[in-house]
Order: structure tokens, then sequence, then C-alpha cells
């Protein structure tokens, strides 16, 4: 989707600066500023199919025009290659990727927030999560040494809607009563009776996210999924000089519908609470969502990730490009967890005689 930049002062390639905002030269460091306000694009829901529909090879060939897409075979990512980048490693599963043989039409995103930690920074955050996991083998460190981690911009959509509902629950009220027992102690006892309740509840969502892509593992993604998409930038391609960008495989109907279900849980929670606020209890909630003013949009969102493989495993990182926040899974060492069950057994042995004797009081 980025195009390469030159810069004014001496013709050098420019790329998109996360710690000033800027374009900046990669050889005489002159910066150009991007002159971009921040503002929520969104489409009604009603009109994807008829931007889908206008869409075209010609304009979809265009909109790519001197990028490169490569494929990732194994996880099938499609991610648009920076020119200056070297590496053909995919930052998801760690398997080489080919130039990609057939490009889809696909929608031109909405918005962007931009890079704001730079690769200084990521390197030094991805470090100290790495000495945080004192159960990982030693191998591993030495290993990230060697790794990459890389730049991706990530396609998500982003969902608004009203959500109401008429709904039906069980409210209970928990009575406490004394009775007396085999030993003729008294002890309480707490009952629950339950009255039938109805109601209307009715609530906004604003930016419900939903990630567009297939190949990062979900958990990690949900846990560093805190993006300001509230406040993102339309879409600018110099944002993306200088990173590379995934293309979106997960269609937006296919989101909606995740979407739903986040806005049905989130308002079957506000329903038990609305119940709890007059019962102690709450059981057998029956509703039936309307949604309203639905609408979507798609941005880019910045993720460091990187792909390790691990004695014939695959483990992946991924880093929140705008907060720094890090999620990854890493390999246990089982002999570092053999030597700690063994150092406690040794210290319960060590320690037993004079625990037994409280023990036996």
């Amino acid at each position: 989707m980025a195009s390469n930049y030159q810069c004014r002062s001496c013709g050098g390639t420019s790329n998109y600066n996360p710690k000033s905002g800027h374009l900046k030269c990669t050889y005489c460091g002159n910066e150009e500023e991007i002159l971009n306000e921040k503002r929520d694009v969104s489409h009604p829901l009603e009109e994807y199919q008829a931007l889908v529909d206008k869409l075209t090879p010609q304009e979809n060939a265009a909109a790519h025009e001197g990028h490169t897409v490569m494929e990732c075979k194994n996880c099938g990512a499609c991610i648009e290659w920076d020119d200056v980048s070297t590496a053909q490693i995919c930052p998801y599963c760690a398997s080489s990727i080919v130039l990609m043989e057939r490009q889809e039409e696909q929608l031109m995103p909405d918005g962007v927030i931009p890079f704001a930690v730079d690769k200084e920074e990521v390197q030094s955050i991805f470090r100290k999560w790495l000495e945080g996991k004192w159960l990982a083998p030693g191998s591993l460190k030495r290993l990230a040494e060697r790794g990459s981690i890389q730049s991706v911009y990530i396609p998500y959509w982003c969902f608004d809607a009203n959500v109401s509902a008429n709904y039906e629950a069980e409210g209970g009220k928990n009575y406490t009563r004394y009775v007396t027992n085999a030993k003729g102690e008294k002890e309480a006892v707490v009952e629950t009776v339950w009255y039938d309740v109805d109601g209307y509840i009715e609530r906004d969502y604003d930016d419900v996210v939903v990630i567009g892509s297939q190949s990062l593992d979900r958990v990690l993604a949900q846990d560093i999924k805190r993006f300001a998409t509230s406040s993102s930038y339309p879409y600018d391609e110099r944002y993306l000089a200088g990173f590379n960008a995934e293309r979106y495989s997960v269609d937006m109907p296919v989101a909606h519908v995740e979407a739903q279900d986040v806005m049905r849980d989130w308002l079957e929670e506000s329903i038990a609470n609305a119940v709890r606020s007059n019962y102690d209890e709450v059981r057998n909630i029956r509703f039936d969502p309307v949604y309203n003013n639905e609408q979507y949009k798609q941005l880019l969102l910045p993720v460091y990730a990187t792909a390790y493989q691990f004695k014939n495993n695959v483990y992946q990182v991924l880093i929140n490009g705008e907060t720094g926040q890090i999620s990854g899974e890493y390999p246990k060492s089982y002999i570092k967890i053999a030597l700690i069950v063994m150092a406690i057994l040794f210290i319960i042995y060590v320690l037993y005689p004079w625990i037994e004797p409280i023990l036996k009081k």
C-alpha cells in the first residue's frame, strides 16, 4: 500500500518516523511534516456491498502499483512488503514467503493509527519481556537476539451500533433463617426466592474491534488490542512508508457477525447488572437484541510481530506499536521445572521434622 517518498533535500528515501510523526530521510535526516487531522471515517453497514461491487481489477492494480505482495503458504498471510525490506520470513509463523501470484480486489482502509514505538524501543521491550520469562530455555534468549521483529500494519474492522432489547429474567432475593442441626446447634441457612423480571434496555457501542487477519494468534492479539481507534487518522500512505502492511483476510460481513456476538454478550451483562440492582441473584436471562444505526470502518493498526521455531514448535510474539504492550508465547524448560520441583521436595524433606509436631496438634 505504501509508496516510496523522496527527500526534498537530497532525493533519498524518506520513511515514516514514529517518534516525530514526520517523514524522515534515511540519508540526510531531513524531516517533512505530514499535515493530517484525526477524524472518524465510518460507513453505514448497508453500503458495504455497493462499495465492493464497484471494485475492479484495474482500480485494484492501480492502488497497489509498485508494491510487492508476498504470501505465506503456511498461514496464508498476504503482506505488502516495503521496497527496502530484505526479510522474506513470515512474521506470524516463521515460514518462507513467496511472491503472490494473484491479487484479490480489496477495499482500501478508512484510517490508520501510525506507529508510535520505534524499532529500538521494541527491541528493548522484547528483551525485557524475555528476561522476565525465567522458565524459558536459555537457548531461546540467544535465539531471540538473532531473531527479527517486523513492523506490520494489521487490518482491523471497527463497528458501531445502537443495540436494544426487551428482556425477561429471574431475580432472586436471599433470605436467611436459622435451623437447629443434629448437634442441637443453631446454624444459618440462606434460601433464595425467585421472581419473574422483565424490562427494556438500550446501549450504544462504539468501535467494537474485530481483527481482520487470520494469521495472528487471536488470544495474543486480544491481549494487545487497546488501540485509540476513536482518534485515528484518515488513511494516508505516508504513514506506511518504510513499514509492511497486511491485507485483510477476514471480510467485513464475517467480522460483523463476531462484533454482534460481542455486543450481545455485553448487553447480557448489562441486563444482569440491571436485575442485580434490585435483586441479589439473576438467572435465565432471555432477550433478542435489535441492532440499529450500524456502521463500520477498516483501520490499519500498528503491530510488531515475530515468530520463532523452537524444537519443531512455532511461538509468536506481538507488540502493540502504539503503546508498547507485549504478549507472547514461549516454551517452558522442562529441566528448570524439574529443578524447581526437586528444590520444593528437598525443602519439605528438610523442614518436615519441625513441621510434623505442629501438624499433629
